[in-house]
């Protein structure tokens, strides 16, 4: 099933040429009609309604990246995806490696290329950095506290990856007076954090950075997963899911992996599995009480997919920023997870139109303007 995008609203072909022969003709035709069909033929574009980029206003600071580019030689997903989004949108920014001999030496030179007076953006990842790279997170500190005495716009956004863990809690407030914006994806856990800290931080899930890459394309009857399946909950529900889907006549489709890896599909593989999968299932626990709003799950969002969001009892993150069964649907359980796919089965339609409500409020709910109206913000 083709879908595409028009004043930032996905519609179904048929919704869109509707709304389109309403604008010109002022006339409700039935999808019988003959002169529908014409116009569909023989006037109607497609193509200009295809995913396109946010488009976001311009900005008059300097952008500096100061982190690392990779984990023990797994790169670092975040800051390559933001790259891409700087790349896209034509901003120019400067990315120093704080694992490299030279970061001090490179940080200093991007200082004297602006004047004492410039506002300069410094985006950060010190979640990484304290057991992983002792020495470097004592020399970001430091870097930062020299570049706030010569700088005094200096403007610091720290990202916050997992904080639900009690080691990422020690990191992240250790570093709560270096960062003037602290940017994360779990309102559960930063809820916990004092309130000094709670003042600096702002929800803005990571993965809506949209360049196109995740968009809708004709939709397979399938559930798609991807993710690490190391722990034995999520081997539980794996399964589980594989057993129910059996009965039905929707394909259960995997992409999984065991160990801290990117999994086996590179980024344009794993967004095409999503841009043609009708629902992805989220599976989104932590810990025992803990359950997060995953960059998966707002990718599936982007992708037209019907979002199927594993949520604790009385824990439903998600629910915050969209509405359980308008926008996607929650599970807390083996039956209702099973009642999700007889849904899909006994009623796609619904099921899209699900989706569909899900893709066009998160589209809303996050773009590209809205972060930078944030990052603007810092300076006044």
């Amino acid at each position: 099933m083709e879908l595409f995008l028009e004043n930032n609203k996905l519609f179904t072909k048929k919704q869109l040429l509707f709304s389109t022969v309403q604008t010109f003709s002022h006339r409700h035709f039935t999808s019988d009609s003959l002169l529908e069909k014409k116009f569909l033929e023989q006037n109607f574009n497609f193509k200009k309604y295809k995913i396109i980029p946010d488009e976001i206003e311009n900005t008059n600071f300097k952008i500096l990246l100061l982190t690392p580019r990779d984990y023990r030689g797994y790169p670092n997903q975040v800051f390559q995806d933001f790259s891409r989004h700087l790349d896209d949108t034509g901003r120019q920014y400067t990315w120093i490696d704080v694992q490299s001999d030279a970061a001090a030496a490179e940080f200093s030179q991007e200082l004297r290329r602006v004047t004492p007076q410039s506002k300069i953006l410094l985006f950060v990842e010190p979640l990484a950095t304290p057991e992983v790279f002792p020495q470097e997170w004592s020399s970001l500190k430091d870097l930062i506290t020299k570049a706030r005495q010569s700088h005094q716009n200096l403007r610091v956004v720290s990202w916050l990856g997992d904080i639900w863990r009690e080691k990422d809690f020690v990191a992240s407030t250790a570093f709560s007076e270096d960062a003037d914006l602290f940017i994360h994806m779990d309102n559960l856990a930063i809820s916990r954090f004092p309130n000094s800290f709670q003042n600096k931080s702002w929800f803005f899930p990571f993965a809506s950075f949209d360049q196109g890459i995740f968009a809708p394309s004709t939709k397979n009857q399938n559930v798609f997963f991807s993710g690490q399946i190391r722990d034995s909950d999520r081997r539980f529900w794996i399964r589980l899911a594989s057993k129910q889907l059996r009965r039905t006549d929707i394909n259960f489709e995997l992409n999984v992996w065991e160990k801290w890896t990117l999994g086996g599909l590179n980024l344009n593989d794993y967004a095409n599995r999503l841009n043609t999968s009708f629902a992805c299932l989220s599976l989104t626990q932590r810990g025992k009480e803990h359950w997060i709003i995953p960059a998966r799950a707002i990718q599936a969002l982007q992708s037209g997919c019907l979002l199927i969001q594993q949520e604790g009892v009385g824990k439903s993150p998600l629910s915050e920023f969209l509405n359980p069964g308008k926008h996607y649907l929650p599970f807390t359980n083996p039956i209702e997870l099973n009642a999700i796919f007889q849904l899909i089965q006994n009623d796609p339609n619904l099921a899209l139109n699900i989706a569909l409500d899900g893709s066009n409020r998160i589209r809303e709910l996050f773009t590209n303007s809205y972060f930078w109206r944030k990052c603007s913000n810092l300076f006044n």
